[in-house]
């Protein structure tokens, strides 16, 4: 992080359920140009013991990835950065342990976000540099404990949902051990099928233009498509043919595709089962892939408070109206 004119960059860090993502820009005339990425994958949701604590070795392993993320974000002003928590910080019982100890480390204070805000501000990411006239979209965001579904018109998100599932959290339920059944598919598509059903009719009647999902399983998800069978995109098809063929391997250490890293490889399988069964439940056949996610949202978040157009006060005063 270069150390003069630090006032003139602004920085998110997603404390997110499998990996922390840190985006570092500079503030310009539009907005911001991205100049720094950087990601530690912990896999934070994984760690729970049976009385809903996280357990000290996923504690450490988080910490010593903040430590080097640390690095990175100390020299710039706190007015700059913006350090969000989400679905496994608002779940875990000692989740103060793990947030004294980022904010120690990192030297910045930590936010932990209700899943309505970690939506709106995913809908701000992925909608940031899109034609957005008159046009209605429909995001998924497939985090590691969490799943985001958000419906807006141009850049307003008007149905949010943050719902309990992600693709940690469905693998350890569905997918123990790595082993890859037809059974065990059609019980996590069971299981993603209902918690989706109380939202189902609201999200129909609205209505979409385009259908985007974000996130790394998505993105991972469609390299898997495209590198490996040449398919263009993600469809219904190439989430049923993607199904088969993980169930033909029997597991995910069998696995060996293009697209898909060591770090993904173990959670692939829940990541795919949400997508496949929220398609279908949907009626959805192709989506578009986004690069933007959280972090860019929170991006946007902080220009607009730069330049007293906090678009939180908006969403509140249209709840309001």
């Amino acid at each position: 992080m270069p150390s003069k004119n630090t006032g003139d960059f602004i920085a998110a860090l997603d404390l997110g359920s499998n990996s922390f993502h840190l985006i570092v820009a500079r503030r310009n005339d539009v907005g911001y140009q991205v100049i720094d990425k950087h990601k530690e994958t912990v896999r934070l949701a994984s760690g729970f013991d049976e009385q809903g604590n996280l357990k000290r070795e996923a504690i450490g392993k988080a910490v010593k990835a903040l430590e080097r993320l640390g690095e990175r974000v100390r020299k710039i002003p706190s007015r700059n950065l913006r350090i969000v928590g989400t679905n496994t910080m608002r779940k875990a019982k000692n989740a103060d342990v793990l947030i004294e100890a980022a904010e120690r480390v990192l030297g910045h204070s930590v936010d932990v976000i209700a899943g309505a805000e970690e939506a709106r501000l995913i809908f701000s990411g992925v909608t940031r540099g899109l034609n957005l006239e008159d046009r209605k979209y429909f995001v998924i965001d497939i985090g590691g404990g969490s799943t985001e579904i958000i419906a807006g018109y141009c850049e307003k998100p008007e149905l949010l949902n943050s719902l309990h599932m992600g693709c940690i959290s469905v693998t350890l339920n569905h997918f123990p051990h790595g082993m890859l059944s037809r059974e065990s598919f059609d019980a996590a598509h069971m299981s993603v099928a209902q918690e989706l059903e109380p939202i189902l009719r609201s999200y129909k009647e609205y209505g979409w233009d385009e259908v985007i999902g974000s996130s790394g399983t998505v993105l991972a998800i469609k390299d898997m498509l495209v590198k490996n069978w040449g398919r263009e995109g993600i469809t219904i098809k190439g989430l049923n043919y993607l199904t088969e063929y993980l169930i033909e391997k029997g597991s995910t250490r069998a696995l060996n595709l293009k697209g898909l890293s060591n770090n993904r490889k173990g959670i692939l399988p829940g990541g795919l089962a949400i997508l496949n069964s929220f398609c279908k439940e949907m009626g959805i056949e192709r989506l578009s892939v986004s690069d933007n996610a959280l972090r860019e949202g929170v991006l946007n978040d902080l220009v607009g408070r730069m330049k007293n157009q906090d678009i939180r006060d908006t969403t509140v005063k249209k709840l309001l109206k």
